[in-house]
């Protein structure tokens, strides 16, 4: 141990009541995921498996059309030598449907569905670093730079407008 610290074997109580913190913690992640921007909070989210199931399916068909647009994106991009700039787009314009779905009137698996499932699989934030890392490595730095602000200023510009856009299309029906 460390100087200054002494070893302490935590007792059973404190095991027990640190595991009860975490699952605490946990049933709220996902309590939240259900009262993030994206959904209305029901009240039982962590407690009903039928919520959980439906949520989770909701997720994973958004997350496939997601993924395929932006796959078939990157091939087309590829073809027509856009990359890595597809990518700020690409980012973009989810940013962009992920501001109105945020605002819109929409059921929570919609919500889920489009803003969770095929946003999160759509837009990629590891991919768009990866290319700054690539970028920094051949020491295009001026490129990178400008990638850079592209992608953010982009993104967070399109999310804002487009949630600002369908507050206003939504003013009594949006607010949540």
């Amino acid at each position: 141990a460390p100087i200054g610290f002494k070893h302490h074997r935590p007792s059973n109580h404190q095991i027990t009541s640190q595991a009860q913190d975490e699952r605490s913690q946990q049933n709220h992640s996902v309590s939240h995921l259900r009262t993030s921007a994206y959904s209305k909070p029901t009240g039982f989210e962590h407690h009903c498996p039928a919520t959980m199931v439906s949520d989770a399916l909701a997720v994973a068909c958004g997350a496939v059309c997601g993924a395929l647009a932006r796959h078939n994106i990157a091939l087309i991009a590829t073809q027509h030598a856009l990359a890595p700039w597809h990518i700020a787009g690409i980012n973009t314009a989810g940013s962009a449907v992920l501001g109105a779905v945020a605002a819109a009137p929409l059921p929570p698996a919609a919500k889920l569905c489009v803003g969770v499932g095929a946003c999160g699989a759509f837009t990629t934030f590891s991919t768009f670093s990866m290319d700054v890392v690539t970028m920094i490595e051949a020491e295009q730095f001026a490129k990178a730079a400008a990638y850079v602000g592209v992608n953010n200023v982009g993104s967070v510009g399109a999310a804002l407008g487009s949630y600002k856009l369908a507050e206003g299309l939504y003013p009594k029906l949006g607010k949540r």
